[in-house]
């Protein structure tokens, strides 16, 4: 177990479960962005992204966040601590040019303290990070990925095999910290005592199997030994990416008599930041001290005027940035290396083509490609979209996948 990508927060002996986890750079990655947290009360996993070492604070930023908070009593509490996880990964990429852009999935599992009796557990995700339980001699996945390929699945485009082997699985729709706001899907499930979960991130699932996980997890009763040798089949598997598994076993909870229950369609939680009316995110604004001055004082008019022109300076920006960030608009997402009939459509917030420093940002990903768009709208998106509120551009896509909707494969 690589102890510098973990963060643990024992702070007494009460255990509602016990753990094994172990993480693993992969065979070619140079840097692990990959990062766990745990406590008495709370598991989380997280895949970071982003250039530099932007992946690793980002992991790292979320997972302490989330954990600073260890009761629950809704299901919502734990969404918006997700959602307070978010906002610093976010805040903190705004503060560091190095750092932009950065983000990461997640996934977590925590248990609700009120009421005691009902013994609930509360398993969260965004990206495509996930959560499993064995339980009742089978594995189940709890979590639904948030990628391109998952999207396109579950629409009936491609079949469960084509979603294996598709050369852009990775491409995720949903993460923290890129975007202000974010969506949470949670789960409500009643706690068994003896059941076994696993929260890991794709460096597992893309390498290894449901069935040798299965395999994995009913043999090995310990649970560390049981998160090591996951590990350790993806990497000799030649996995090329970081790969973390955390396997967790029910301590406390109601016997295994009564059939366990999940629900396909998970509750979804938005950004507890949003503007109720607009819907928009909320805009933060920074309030710094002046500086302090060393030295000899400064003539007061000279003074005035720094201040003066300082207020000016800060006034035409805020204009620039407001024209550069107003507005949205739809296009394939830049890449020289891909295709167009193979790159993503997405919707970016901000001016076509940036204005000075300001350059737009990618505000929700598509399961959109060139090749399923007719020549009219390849042209279009081509050149890009513009619209005046993101609910247009979104009613934009809406229209182009209600076209053609084709069923559902049976591969």
């Amino acid at each position: 177990m690589n102890e510098e990508r973990s963060l643990h927060q024992i702070s007494d002996s009460h255990m509602f479960f016990t753990w094994g986890a172990s993480t693993n750079v992969g065979n070619i990655r140079t840097q692990n962005q990959d990062y766990f947290g745990i406590s008495n009360t709370f598991i989380a996993v997280a895949d970071g992204m982003g250039g530099h070492n932007g992946g690793e604070v980002a992991s790292e930023t979320a997972i302490k966040e989330l954990l600073q908070k260890q009761r629950f009593n809704t299901i919502k509490e734990v969404a918006d601590q997700v959602i307070l996880a978010n906002r610093a990964v976010n805040v903190r990429a705004q503060e560091n040019l190095n750092l932009f852009g950065m983000g990461t999935t997640l996934c977590a599992l925590t248990y609700l303290e009120f009421p005691a009796d009902l013994s609930k557990l509360v398993v969260v995700n965004v990206g495509d990070s996930r959560v499993y339980v064995l339980a009742e001699g089978k594995l189940q996945q709890i979590t639904q990925d948030h990628s391109l390929v998952e999207e396109m699945y579950r629409e009936g485009k491609i079949t469960k095999i084509e979603a294996e082997n598709h050369p852009r699985r990775n491409v995720i729709t949903r993460s923290l910290g890129t975007n202000a706001n974010v969506e949470v899907d949670c789960w409500e499930i009643t706690a068994r005592k003896g059941d076994r979960y696993l929260l890991c991130t794709d460096g597992l699932t893309n390498e290894v199997t449901d069935e040798a996980i299965f395999e994995i997890l009913q043999t090995c009763k310990d649970p560390q030994k049981a998160s090591e040798a996951l590990i350790e089949t993806a990497v000799n598997a030649e996995g090329l990416d970081n790969v973390t598994a955390v396997v967790v076993d029910i301590k406390e909870g109601e016997d295994q008599s009564r059939p366990i229950q999940i629900s396909n369609t998970p509750a979804i939680y938005g950004d507890l930041f949003l503007d109720s009316e607009s819907q928009e995110p909320k805009k933060l604004y920074k309030i710094t001290t002046p500086p302090i001055w060393k030295g000899n004082p400064i003539p007061s008019q000279l003074l005035k005027f720094l201040i003066g022109l300082t207020i000016a300076v800060i006034a035409i920006g805020s204009l620039v940035g407001y024209y550069a960030r107003e507005g949205f608009f739809i296009a394939f997402e830049s890449d020289n290396d891909t295709k167009i009939t193979e790159a993503q459509v997405v919707i970016y917030k901000g001016t076509k083509g940036g204005v000075l420093w300001f350059e737009p940002t990618i505000e929700k990903r598509t399961a959109l490609l060139g090749l399923d768009l007719n020549d009219r709208k390849l042209d279009e998106i081509s050149d890009g979209v513009s619209f005046d509120t993101f609910h247009e551009a979104q009613a934009y896509i809406d229209e182009i996948m209600a076209e053609d909707k084709p069923s559902k494969p049976t591969g």
